[in-house]
Protein backbone atom coordinates (compact mmCIF):
# COMPACT_ATOMS: atom_id res chain seq x y z
CA UNK A 1 0.00 0.00 0.00
CA UNK A 2 2.66 2.48 0.84
CA UNK A 3 5.07 1.49 -2.55
CA UNK A 4 5.04 4.53 -4.12
CA UNK A 5 6.31 6.45 -1.21
CA UNK A 6 9.00 4.31 -1.32
CA UNK A 7 11.37 5.76 -3.99
CA UNK A 8 10.06 9.33 -2.79
CA UNK A 9 12.08 7.87 0.25
CA UNK A 10 14.86 6.76 -1.55
CA UNK A 11 15.10 10.69 -3.20
CA UNK A 12 15.00 12.26 0.18
CA UNK A 13 17.58 9.89 1.58
CA UNK A 14 20.03 10.33 -1.09
CA UNK A 15 19.20 14.45 -0.91
CA UNK A 16 20.33 14.51 2.51
CA UNK A 17 23.22 12.51 2.38
CA UNK A 18 24.43 14.80 0.00
CA UNK A 19 23.32 17.71 2.36
CA UNK A 20 25.21 16.45 4.96
CA UNK A 21 28.15 15.47 2.84
CA UNK A 22 28.49 19.50 1.66
CA UNK A 23 28.05 20.43 5.30
CA UNK A 24 30.91 18.31 6.76
CA UNK A 25 33.15 19.73 3.38
CA UNK A 26 32.20 23.12 3.85
CA UNK A 27 32.58 23.17 7.59
CA UNK A 28 36.15 21.38 7.19
CA UNK A 29 36.97 24.11 4.56
CA UNK A 30 38.76 26.83 6.92
CA UNK A 31 40.42 24.03 8.83
CA UNK A 32 41.80 22.64 5.46
CA UNK A 33 42.90 25.98 4.78
CA UNK A 34 45.33 26.62 8.22
CA UNK A 35 46.12 22.86 7.64
CA UNK A 36 47.78 23.77 3.91
CA UNK A 37 50.56 26.22 5.86
CA UNK A 38 51.91 23.32 6.99
CA UNK A 39 51.06 20.97 4.30
CA UNK A 40 54.99 21.94 2.39
CA UNK A 41 56.28 21.12 6.17
CA UNK A 42 54.47 17.70 6.47
CA UNK A 43 55.14 16.73 2.65
CA UNK A 44 58.63 17.09 2.65
CA UNK A 45 58.97 15.03 6.23
CA UNK A 46 56.25 12.42 5.05
CA UNK A 47 58.74 11.97 1.61
CA UNK A 48 61.55 11.83 3.89
CA UNK A 49 59.84 9.26 5.90
CA UNK A 50 59.23 7.23 2.88
CA UNK A 51 62.22 7.01 1.80
CA UNK A 52 64.06 5.84 3.93
CA UNK A 53 61.27 3.11 4.88
CA UNK A 54 63.32 0.62 2.70
CA UNK A 55 67.11 2.13 3.23
CA UNK A 56 66.69 2.44 6.96
CA UNK A 57 68.51 -0.65 8.56
CA UNK A 58 67.16 -3.20 10.58
CA UNK A 59 67.57 -3.24 14.39
CA UNK A 60 71.41 -3.70 15.29
CA UNK A 61 71.36 -5.01 18.52
CA UNK A 62 71.10 -8.45 18.34
CA UNK A 63 68.78 -11.84 20.32
CA UNK A 64 71.17 -12.90 23.21
CA UNK A 65 71.75 -16.73 22.97
CA UNK A 66 70.69 -17.84 26.41
CA UNK A 67 67.48 -19.26 27.01
CA UNK A 68 66.08 -17.23 29.67
CA UNK A 69 65.89 -14.00 27.45
CA UNK A 70 62.76 -14.11 25.07
CA UNK A 71 60.18 -11.53 24.71
CA UNK A 72 57.85 -13.34 26.82
CA UNK A 73 60.77 -12.50 29.60
CA UNK A 74 60.59 -9.45 30.81
CA UNK A 75 62.83 -10.02 34.28
CA UNK A 76 66.10 -11.70 34.15
CA UNK A 77 67.13 -13.63 37.07
CA UNK A 78 70.77 -12.05 37.16
CA UNK A 79 69.35 -8.51 36.78
CA UNK A 80 66.03 -8.46 38.54
CA UNK A 81 66.24 -4.80 39.08
CA UNK A 82 65.71 -3.86 35.35
CA UNK A 83 63.17 -4.89 32.85
CA UNK A 84 64.32 -6.25 29.26
CA UNK A 85 62.83 -4.48 26.24
CA UNK A 86 62.36 -6.44 23.42
CA UNK A 87 60.47 -5.16 19.62
CA UNK A 88 57.05 -6.90 19.02
CA UNK A 89 57.51 -7.07 15.58
CA UNK A 90 60.71 -9.11 15.28
CA UNK A 91 61.64 -10.19 18.68
CA UNK A 92 65.09 -8.41 18.58
CA UNK A 93 66.14 -7.51 21.86
CA UNK A 94 66.56 -3.71 22.03
CA UNK A 95 67.97 -3.15 25.61
CA UNK A 96 67.10 -3.04 29.44
CA UNK A 97 66.05 -0.38 31.36
CA UNK A 98 65.88 0.06 35.35
CA UNK A 99 62.53 -0.59 36.86
CA UNK A 100 61.45 2.02 39.13
CA UNK A 101 61.23 1.62 42.76
CA UNK A 102 58.14 2.63 44.83
CA UNK A 103 59.95 6.29 46.47
CA UNK A 104 61.35 6.92 42.51
CA UNK A 105 57.72 6.73 41.61
CA UNK A 106 56.86 8.87 44.53
CA UNK A 107 59.60 11.21 43.38
CA UNK A 108 58.22 11.59 39.86
CA UNK A 109 54.69 11.96 41.00
CA UNK A 110 55.82 15.18 43.27
CA UNK A 111 58.00 16.57 40.45
CA UNK A 112 54.72 16.26 37.65
CA UNK A 113 52.33 17.96 40.79
CA UNK A 114 54.83 20.89 40.95
CA UNK A 115 55.59 21.20 37.55
CA UNK A 116 51.61 21.44 36.94
CA UNK A 117 51.78 24.08 38.92
CA UNK A 118 54.10 26.04 37.55
CA UNK A 119 52.26 25.54 33.98
CA UNK A 120 49.41 26.37 35.16
CA UNK A 121 50.41 30.17 36.03
CA UNK A 122 51.46 29.95 31.97
CA UNK A 123 49.83 32.38 29.48
CA UNK A 124 48.08 31.05 26.92
CA UNK A 125 50.84 32.40 24.05
CA UNK A 126 53.60 31.03 26.23
CA UNK A 127 51.46 27.30 26.20
CA UNK A 128 51.14 27.61 22.31
CA UNK A 129 54.79 28.33 21.98
CA UNK A 130 55.95 25.47 23.90
CA UNK A 131 52.88 23.45 21.40
CA UNK A 132 54.73 24.78 17.93
CA UNK A 133 58.54 24.23 19.28
CA UNK A 134 57.01 20.52 20.11
CA UNK A 135 55.87 19.66 16.31
CA UNK A 136 58.76 21.50 14.84
CA UNK A 137 60.66 19.10 16.49
CA UNK A 138 58.45 16.43 15.73
CA UNK A 139 58.36 17.50 11.77
CA UNK A 140 62.75 17.86 12.11
CA UNK A 141 62.54 13.98 13.54
CA UNK A 142 60.03 11.98 11.41
CA UNK A 143 61.94 9.06 10.56
CA UNK A 144 63.76 8.74 14.30
CA UNK A 145 59.88 9.01 16.19
CA UNK A 146 58.34 6.40 13.42
CA UNK A 147 61.20 3.84 14.34
CA UNK A 148 60.80 4.43 17.91
CA UNK A 149 57.33 3.59 17.57
CA UNK A 150 57.91 0.74 15.40
CA UNK A 151 60.20 -1.07 17.90
CA UNK A 152 58.04 0.01 20.91
CA UNK A 153 54.48 -1.42 19.29
CA UNK A 154 55.64 -3.41 16.06
CA UNK A 155 53.23 -1.67 13.94
CA UNK A 156 54.77 -0.26 10.38
CA UNK A 157 56.73 2.69 10.24
CA UNK A 158 53.67 3.83 7.70
CA UNK A 159 50.99 3.35 10.61
CA UNK A 160 53.30 5.21 13.15
CA UNK A 161 53.30 7.89 10.29
CA UNK A 162 50.04 8.06 10.06
CA UNK A 163 48.56 7.10 13.53
CA UNK A 164 51.13 8.53 15.87
CA UNK A 165 52.96 11.26 13.90
CA UNK A 166 50.03 12.90 11.94
CA UNK A 167 47.38 12.94 14.62
CA UNK A 168 49.77 14.20 17.26
CA UNK A 169 50.98 17.10 14.82
CA UNK A 170 46.60 17.44 13.93
CA UNK A 171 46.37 17.60 17.78
CA UNK A 172 48.61 20.40 18.67
CA UNK A 173 47.51 22.38 15.43
CA UNK A 174 43.76 22.02 16.87
CA UNK A 175 44.81 23.04 20.43
CA UNK A 176 46.99 25.57 19.21
CA UNK A 177 43.11 27.02 17.26
CA UNK A 178 41.01 26.26 19.90
CA UNK A 179 42.49 25.69 23.55
CA UNK A 180 42.18 29.09 24.31
CA UNK A 181 38.66 29.60 23.94
CA UNK A 182 38.24 25.83 25.34
CA UNK A 183 40.04 27.20 28.45
CA UNK A 184 37.91 30.36 29.02
CA UNK A 185 35.25 30.31 31.72
CA UNK A 186 31.71 29.09 30.76
CA UNK A 187 28.62 29.46 32.89
CA UNK A 188 25.98 27.19 32.65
Amino acid sequence: MLDYLQPALLIVGTLTSVYLTLTTVSSLFPVLLEFTQTVPVITTAVNATLGTLESTEACTLERPSSKTHTPQNIKSAQRPNHIQCWCPSTGTYLGEVKAMTTSEVDVAIKCAKAAQIAWSTTSYSQRRMVLRTIQQYILANIPLLTLVCTRDSGKPRVDALLGEIMTTCEKIRCINSNGEGWLDKQYR
